[in-house]
């Protein structure tokens, strides 16, 4: 098993303009339809999106 992390600094982005907005630094994460490679052969994309609210310490402590 592999356990590294990589870090690493974006130099350059190539995205299209109609799906950001410079403004406020949003990409439309819908619209980017990102795929994202996973390893051998495995590739993963963003098409199922979803929202997860976060709980607070004490919501976690009251579980």
């Amino acid at each position: 098993r592999s356990r590294e992390v990589i870090l690493g600094l974006v130099l350059a982005v190539h995205i299209r303009e109609d799906i950001v907005d410079s403004e406020r630094f949003y990409v439309d994460q819908q619209g980017l339809d990102a795929v994202g490679r996973m390893g051998g052969h495995g590739y993963a994309s963003t098409r199922d999106y979803f929202d997860m609210p976060g709980m607070s310490v004490e919501q976690w402590r009251k579980l």
